[in-house]
């Protein structure tokens, strides 16, 4: 048995140690240590599992009984005073020395560099923070100490679907309040049924799009208690109720998507907010344009209305490119193998 010092990483990523050799292997058959459990010590390349470092030990250990065995008996050494052994060092990325400064400006840490590689991998941490270690001359984003691979940002298919809708909706809505105004009542009909039918469909691509997103809310929220992706868009179903819920189903991706995103601001909070008012105003016009008592009441109605879908669009537009580039940050921050 020799005086090796060996340190010890759990799968997740706790460490401990130092043990000696004896110390080391009665916690292994003491079922201390899970599938997947790492060894070290000084002289060794890298980190092995700690099955195949207890096995070696054994198997050395029982030719060195049977070499013992087949020997005569021999006068004893003198006795000497053991060197003392070196003091082991720990790899780089085991050292946990980097401390972390969140958004609220709260320091967490000390923490090693695989354990800040595994944090944003999880969600735990978003790379945005800050982050400092001795030695450097200031607090940088941990995007930088870790290395990640930037993120391109990109469209879905699916997206640009529903921003061919709503562009497909608010070129209707501009067309009929034209046939209208050009006393073409059965081509303005048409085209507003027209608008209507596209405005809906491209809607419902929102909705999906705004499910998947707070899907990703759900998982980098942590101990945030925020609604489920069915509760966020099934409330909005709810008549009345869904008027408050429709500022809490879209703002709150802005607000919440910040975190995972590079800075705050990265989502802007405007198109969601002029979504959600844009659409309440876009009922009141409806209904006047049912009650309009002349033609020239009706056509006023006619093109409010064609100015509000016409920003309805333009806000969804900016919607679904802020929450492709959410879904994109989440699914695509990745690190250096």
């Amino acid at each position: 048995m020799d005086s090796k010092q060996y340190y010890i990483t759990l799968p997740d990523k706790t460490q401990e140690g130092p043990y000696d050799e004896k110390a080391l292997i009665a916690r292994y058959q003491a079922s201390k240590y899970p599938e997947g459990t790492l060894v070290w010590c000084e002289g060794m390349a890298g980190w092995i599992l700690i099955e195949t470092m207890i096995s070696s030990v054994e198997k050395i250990t029982n030719e060195e009984r049977e070499t013992t065995d087949c020997k005569p008996n021999t006068p004893p050494l003198s006795a000497s005073i053991p060197p003392t052994p070196p003091i082991p060092s720990i790899p780089d990325n085991f050292k946990k020395e980097y401390y972390v400064v969140d958004y609220d400006g709260n320091k967490q840490g000390p923490y090693s560099l695989d354990e800040l590689k595994n944090f944003v991998k999880i969600g735990k941490l978003y790379g945005s923070e800050l982050g400092w270690k001795q030695g450097m001359t200031d607090w940088v984003s941990l995007n930088d100490i870790l290395d990640i691979r930037p993120v391109t940002y990109y469209m879905e298919p699916q997206s640009w679907v529903a921003c061919s809708f709503f562009c497909a909706s608010s070129i209707l809505s501009i067309v009929s309040t034209i046939a209208f105004s050009d006393r073409s009542y059965g081509a303005s009909i048409i085209f507003s049924w027209g608008s209507i039918l596209t405005f809906l469909t491209a809607s419902i691509l929102l909705l999906i799009r705004l499910f998947k997103a707070w899907k990703v809310l759900q998982n980098i929220s942590g101990r945030i208690r925020i609604p489920s992706p069915g509760q966020a868009i099934g409330f909005l179903f709810i008549p009345f109720f869904n008027f408050y819920w429709g500022f809490v189903a879209f703002c709150k991706v802005s607000s919440l998507g910040d975190k995972l995103l590079k800075r705050p601001g990265s989502i802007q909070l405007w198109p969601f907010l002029t979504y959600c008012v844009l659409n309440i105003l876009g009922l009141f016009v409806h209904g006047a344009l049912r009650g309009a008592a002349s033609r020239s009441s009706f056509e006023s109605w006619l093109i409010i209305g064609s100015i509000i879908s016409t920003g309805c669009s333009v806000c969804a537009i900016f919607m679904i490119y802020y929450i492709n580039k959410l879904i994109s940050k989440y699914h695509n921050t990745k690190l250096p193998c």
